[in-house]
């Protein structure tokens, strides 16, 4: 069932909020569990049917409508009890119609005549329309699949709903499908006559680079939040910009602005400012499996052939940027067709790189064909691990423990990828943790929440402390980010702040929980600072006492 809700009121609102916070047994008290509803004389257990209520024979209640799975049947169960006190019988159930397989019912009065229509999805393509052509209390089915005859013919799963989100009065469609994003038309027709048109905007739309998705986020326009820029099957680089926040990301195809880096097909590309200009350069890979370096101009991007004449990765090069030694500078991890890793350390500065290969950096990974790497602190104690996908869809974690690379299966149990998997980690959401955006061989994305604690314990070889202390803050002087590593004597809060030289406060960031023993926060504060001196101030507290650590650090764009 759709409902169009009014407009809060705020001061009750705010009422309310206080209750919950002084009262906590009454918001405990707000829902209980009643078996007797749907009790086993009643309602049979049908396995992942899809409930919808409605007041179906205007008799003031509301009546169940079932979508079954593997029949794909609708079955209707008039309230033959009260408003405030529902039975539902299987004696008094009906079955109305057959979609196939997997029912999602929705209702609504599309049509606007004051009685309940009903629009049904299913697990094969397309919609059922039934128009309610009896009247508010004496449903008549009137099936009219024209409605709907255009939309979802290429998608499985579809599950939608009606609602008025333009704020004409007209109902709009909302639909899942299989492949998880949402897709939102307007009805710019008539009640009648509805004409969908999609709108893109709202829930950020299907991103599709056309084949060969290769992504990599990287806060290009420096707002504060990340970007995605990917490869595709076709070399041309794509970019969408982040033109919704650092926790919330709404994406803009602004492809143009790097129209210039293309090279053979199949193109892999990564960011990061390696001159000290402020503007962050590209390396691309491709097919051909070599690197590319292109030099952000400030109005574009200009190859420069000398940077990696000579290197060869075979075939299908994916390289990402990435401080693996924590000097400051940027070095490359890159894969290639055959399963390998490669690491090239940058010899030179934060300002002028020079890249060598290290062989046999990551001992004798292999991971089968087509390797994408990407890199970041997964586990949080401090160094880089390394996550990489491959052509048979398998995404694999690599803990970097002492400079060994250790597969932890564990750690991405459950993320399933498509072919040709090229996986890429950020700060999706802004809660302190890397998040897990996947490309795959259709061109499209798949977005994986890291929903584990932001900060975790791991084990010291030293016994527990008896006071808190930072132990080092690396690197420092930084350019995107920087390390905070501690010590707590028990689990504790802890309030992190930054002060630029005038002592105004630049950052700030708030940890509910600190586990006892050793701990590192990883801080990207690009976007927060521009080049100069801050000061730090770092305040713990648990049960018994307070600690403040102070300090400064120096950030170099």
């Amino acid at each position: 069932m759709s409902k169009i809700y009014p407009k809060p009121n705020l001061f009750l609102l705010k009422l309310l909020s206080v209750v919950f916070l002084l009262a906590p047994g009454i918001y405990a008290q707000l829902w209980q569990q009643n078996d007797l509803i749907f009790n086993p004389s009643g309602v049979p257990s049908l396995p992942f049917s899809q409930p919808r209520f409605a007041d179906l024979d205007a008799d003031g209640d509301y009546d169940l409508l079932l979508g079954l799975s593997e029949s794909g049947e609708l079955k209707f169960y008039p309230n033959s009890g009260t408003p405030d006190s529902a039975i539902f019988l299987e004696t008094q159930s009906q079955t109305w119609f057959d979609v196939g397989l997997y029912a999602y019912p929705c209702f609504a009065d599309l049509d606007n005549d004051v009685d309940i229509d009903l629009l049904v999805g299913r697990d094969v393509s397309g919609f059922y329309y039934y128009r309610n052509t009896g009247g508010s209390a004496s449903l008549q089915w009137q099936a009219d699949n024209s409605v709907f005859a255009s939309l979802a013919q290429s998608t499985y799963w579809n599950s939608p709903c009606l609602v008025d989100l333009s704020g004409d009065g007209k109902k709009d469609l909302i639909y899942g499908t299989a492949a998880g994003p949402l897709n939102y038309y307007v009805n710019t027709g008539s009640f009648s006559s509805p004409t969908w048109t999609a709108d893109n905007s709202l829930f950020g739309g299907v991103l599709d680079v056309g084949g060969a998705s290769s992504p990599f986020l990287f806060d290009f326009d420096y707002d504060g939040d990340p970007d995605l820029i990917s490869g595709s099957q076709t070399g041309n680089i794509k970019y969408y910009r982040n033109i919704g926040s650092a926790s919330a990301p709404a994406w803009q195809a602004a492809h143009d602005g790097f129209s210039a880096i293309k090279h053979s097909i199949y193109s892999a590309v990564t960011l990061g400012d390696v001159n000290g200009d402020s503007l962050p350069d590209a390396v691309a890979g491709d097919m051909q499996g070599q690197l590319f370096f292109h030099k952000n101009t400030g109005s574009g991007f200009t190859y420069v052939s000398s940077v990696f004449a000579g290197i060869d990765l075979g075939c299908s090069s994916a390289p990402e940027l990435i401080d693996m030694d924590f000097d400051g500078d940027l070095d490359i991890v890159a894969g290639n067709e055959d399963g390998n890793l490669f690491y090239f350390e940058n010899t030179g500065k934060s300002d002028s790189a020079a890249w060598v290969e290290v062989a046999g950096f990551f001992g004798n990974i292999d991971v089968g064909s087509h390797c994408v790497p990407t890199a970041g602190d997964i586990d949080n104690d401090g160094d880089i691990d390394i996550i990489t996908g491959d052509l048979f869809r398998e995404i694999q974690f690599f803990e970097n423990v002492n400079g060994a690379w250790v597969e932890n299966p564990a750690v991405l149990a459950g993320i399933t990828a498509g072919q040709n998997a090229a996986p890429a980690l950020s700060d999706l959401d802004d809660d302190g943790d890397l998040d897990l955006t996947i490309g795959n061989y259709d061109g499209t994305f798949s977005y994986f929440e890291n929903i584990n604690a932001s900060f975790i314990r791991y084990q010291g070889e030293d016994k527990l402390p008896t006071k808190f202390e930072i132990v080092s803050v690396y690197p420092n002087p930084f350019n995107n980010y920087t390390n905070f590593k501690g010590r707590a004597p028990e689990e504790g809060k802890l309030v992190l702040s930054i002060f630029n030289i005038l002592g105004q406060k630049v950052y700030h960031r708030s940890i509910d929980r600190i586990y006892a023993g050793d701990f590192h926060i990883r801080l990207e504060l690009s976007q927060h600072l521009s080049t100069g001196v801050y000061h730090y101030v770092v305040n713990y507290r648990n049960h018994k006492e307070n600690f403040i650590n102070t300090g400064k650090i120096v950030y170099l764009k």
